[in-house]
């Protein structure tokens, strides 16, 4: 056991040694996003409910949350530009996360929470700066470190959210939530401006913000029109684009619409979100330890088409499981966190592989652009389906079932044209 901790204590601190200032600040400022991010977020839309919204509203906000932060994508690289991507980060937090948890935390009605939802909408501006930030300062050899430790930063600080029973049990829902949300916008800001100070304005962002200074925003857009030309002229990639939206999408609506199914549809308290959540991360972890590393004993669209299948399967369990069945409810969880853990990983990998290198940033702001337009009407729609009466908390979970074996038939398409283009090579 020491062995194992003294390797792990030495792989985190070369890690932060070897690795530029800025991503260094963003690994040691990070695990306060996460921890606070998964004590509320999985609780947020229970607390809407509680607060006095319906379930047609939260799909209403989560779709002008999304309308918003299409016009920001848009738009996300150029005001990074601007701003430089300092400063850019520092406000797109302020807004996305400090301000948001605020305006949450203080709450009344439908009218504060479209305002926090036009806050957070800056979290596309946000993730384009802090993805420079990551990539631009350290060397290309340190960056796998680098996304490595936030992916484990993220899954371990899963285990967090049962902590919220321990407030809401006491307390009950609205006030635990509204104390931990507005202690999260003075922590978040001191953070903000903590990781601020420690990162610094590099050469490219200099030079990036100096020559922004004669772009105008209508720069931005034109730079999406070669992009339709490429789609155009490469169906694998348009395809492969559109699965990565529609698998975003699902996430959106399973984070907004899960704890409704599972508390107002399937019979049970609050206080088993955070225990879902603590399973999730069981289950991630081991997925990430010991499935992760034998995936390349499959083909990547052979295993891919299997964890589709089993995020089908997990979701189908969600819909047509009795009430109060708790097994029912813990196998379809397990389920969920295996094969996302690996879609994630090999949708994300698919992508990266179909986009040219040449047009590989303008092609992920466009990606951001689609799947945030695509995700406003998702919204609205599960807000619509969870209004219908008796089984209408449990359709956005159908609704994220089709969207799974949309994304399946892609991929099945995907494999048939890359095959039909290797038997003509061949």
């Amino acid at each position: 056991m020491n062995k194992v901790i003294n390797t792990f204590s030495k792989s985190i601190s070369n890690s932060l040694r070897n690795v530029h200032p800025n991503a260094r600040a963003a690994l040691l400022t990070q695990p306060l996003w996460s921890i606070l991010g998964h004590l509320f977020m999985p609780y947020l839309t229970l607390y809407m409910l509680a607060v006095g919204c319906t379930t047609k509203q939260v799909g209403m906000i989560n779709a002008v949350g999304m309308v918003i932060g299409t016009a920001v994508a848009l738009f996300a690289g150029w005001m990074t530009d601007r701003l430089g991507r300092r400063l850019a980060n520092a406000l797109g937090d302020m807004l996305c996360w400090a301000l948001a948890a605020l305006i949450w935390g203080l709450s009344q009605n439908v009218i504060w929470f479209i305002a926090a939802a036009f806050a957070q909408s800056f979290m596309r501006m946000s993730g384009v700066a802090w993805n420079c930030v990551l990539s631009e300062g350290p060397e290309a050899k340190y960056r796998v470190n680098i996304f490595y430790w936030f992916s484990i930063v993220q899954t371990i600080t899963i285990f967090v959210t049962p902590l919220m029973n321990l407030v809401i049990r006491p307390f009950g829902l609205v006030p635990a939530m509204r104390g931990v949300l507005i202690g999260s916008f003075v922590i978040l800001t001191i953070a903000i401006a903590i990781r601020y100070n420690m990162m610094v304005e590099l050469p490219v962002g200099i030079e990036r913000k100096n020559a922004s200074k004669n772009e105008s925003p209508l720069f931005a857009l034109k730079s999406y029109i070669p992009i339709l030309l490429i789609l155009k002229s490469s169906p694998v990639l348009l395809i492969s684009i559109l699965l990565r939206t529609l698998y975003q999408v699902h996430v959106g609506l399973r984070q907004a619409f899960l704890p409704i199914a599972v508390v107002n549809g399937m019979g049970f308290t609050d206080e088993i979100i955070g225990t879902l959540n603590f399973v999730i991360g069981v289950i991630m972890l081991l997925t990430q330890i010991v499935l992760l590393p034998k995936i390349h004993l499959l083909s990547s669209d052979k295993a891919l088409s299997i964890s589709f299948n089993i995020l089908i399967v997990s979701f189908l369990i969600l819909v047509f499981a009795p009430a109060d069945n708790l097994a029912l409810l813990i196998t379809s969880t397990v389920l969920y966190a295996a094969g996302s853990v690996i879609t994630t990983v090999l949708v994300n990998t698919s992508l990266a592989n179909a986009l040219p290198d040449k047009e590989r940033a303008q092609l992920l702001s466009f990606v951001t652009v689609v799947t945030v337009a695509v995700s406003a009407p998702a919204m609205w729609l599960g807000g619509l389906l969870s209004e219908v009466a008796n089984i209408g908390t449990r359709l956005p979970m159908l609704m994220i079932t089709v969207l799974m074996v949309v994304c399946l038939t892609l991929l099945l398409v995907t494999m048939k044209m890359n095959k039909n283009k290797q038997n003509t090579i061949t």
